[in-house]
């Protein structure tokens, strides 16, 4: 196979005859298959290293990194991409086997990814997700943490995002998906369009979304409230945006941006008594923005030794 086809087809600017032949030839011999994921790790490792997609233009495919704080994110995030199993995952009825891309984005950083599909994914500070090298009827993709999805209309290939708690159905559509294992959160809020978001337990337990509400699951049950603030989705911008948090909530944002524990006096009754809006720029760091932020929140703080937990009294 022609490698300037290969780097076509993964670059997303193939037309349906070039990805039929390529998934015929796939089907062909195991060698075909080995020196399809052997061509597609060359061409992600290339990116990486050079910033630039060989020896393709596209359009589709990219990897935008931000750089956060002193830290440029090519550098800092982490990536397994193309991870070439002894066991195939098979697509549909035609077998034809496909890689898995992982992508892990630390502590204050965030990333922008377009799938395959023409996708647009932002993922939030400490997410890791997880989408197949080729779609297949079925555009399944992984996610613990927080992402921004823009998703590229198909009624044929339905669209879903898993979580541990449940996933999100949809064929074309925007909306935001949180989902912290560590933590048991899992909300979807809906932007655009429509959505069904289904417990993992129970199949049966749905609800139906309309532009503007929030999901939450609860224990083992959906609750749904209106939004009327999208400025919480500017995390995108490396904004963090806070409308009627309490202190606890804030803190928990900072948490995750910053990978650090931080642990509130529960005795200091004063820190709970109010809520706060605001906005903090990722980029100013973590001590700056809870300096902004004890100027309404009257409280001090101080560093453990090892600089892993702030505590708050």
């Amino acid at each position: 196979m022609d490698k300037y086809q290969l780097y076509k087809f993964f670059a997303g600017e193939s037309n349906m005859e070039d990805e039929i032949a390529i998934r015929e030839w796939l089907e062909e011999s195991a060698q075909n298959k080995k020196e399809f994921f052997r061509e597609r790790k060359l061409f992600d490792a290339s990116y990486l290293n050079t910033g630039r997609i060989p020896p393709v233009k596209s359009k589709h495919i990219y990897f935008n990194f931000r750089k956060i704080g002193y830290v440029a994110a090519t550098i800092a995030i982490i990536i397994s991409i193309s991870i070439f199993l002894n066991n195939y995952s098979i697509i549909d009825n035609h077998a034809v086997n496909t890689a898995m891309n992982i992508v892990t984005v630390p502590a204050g950083q965030r990333v922008k990814l377009i799938l395959p599909d023409g996708t647009i994914v932002w993922l939030n500070s400490q997410s890791t997700f997880t989408y197949p090298a080729v779609f297949s009827k079925t555009r399944q993709v992984t996610l613990n943490g927080e992402g921004f999805f823009e998703v590229k209309a198909d009624k044929n290939s339905p669209f879903i995002v898993s979580t541990s708690k449940g996933s999100v159905n949809v064929t074309g559509t925007i909306f935001n998906v949180r989902a912290l294992d560590n933590e048991g959160i899992f909300e979807t809020t809906l932007l655009e369009g429509k959505v069904k978001v289904i417990s993992a337990e129970d199949s049966l337990n749905t609800i139906d979304l309309k532009p503007n509400q929030k999901s939450k699951f609860l224990g083992n049950n959906f609750t749904v409230e209106n939004i009327d603030d999208h400025d919480e989705f500017l995390w995108r911008n490396g904004l963090m945006s806070f409308k009627n948090r309490s202190l606890d909530e804030i803190v928990r944002e900072f948490e995750q941006q910053y990978g650090v524990n931080i642990i509130l006096n529960h005795k200091n009754k004063q820190l709970f008594k109010h809520s706060y809006t605001a906005k903090f720029r990722t980029t100013d760091g973590l001590e700056y923005n809870l300096d902004i932020l004890r100027r309404t929140a009257t409280f001090k703080y101080e560093r453990s030794t090892d600089n892993e937990t702030i505590y708050i009294n």
